[in-house]
């Protein structure tokens, strides 16, 4: 028995391969004899490699309001 690791693609094959192999008479059949037939199943995606993140220097400007709390006015 081979102990290398099985890539997803060889793993999906076999799944198939099996499963023709337990439907041969199934309405999917067709299409999974079509399936069967491929190296690969799924595409490879590319890694998306990080930027360095720039620290940039925020100026915050100061409220123009000034705001009291608990201030009110008596009405004369």
């Amino acid at each position: 028995m081979n102990k290398e690791e099985k890539s997803d693609d060889w793993l999906i094959k076999n799944a198939i391969g099996c499963w023709l192999y337990h439907f041969p008479d199934h309405q999917w059949t067709p299409r999974y004899k079509e399936l069967v037939k491929r190296d690969t199943f799924l595409a490879k995606t590319k890694v998306q490699e990080r930027r360095p993140s720039t620290k940039t220097t925020r100026q915050t400007k100061a409220s123009t309001k000034e705001t009291t709390k608990g201030s009110t006015t008596q009405p004369n």
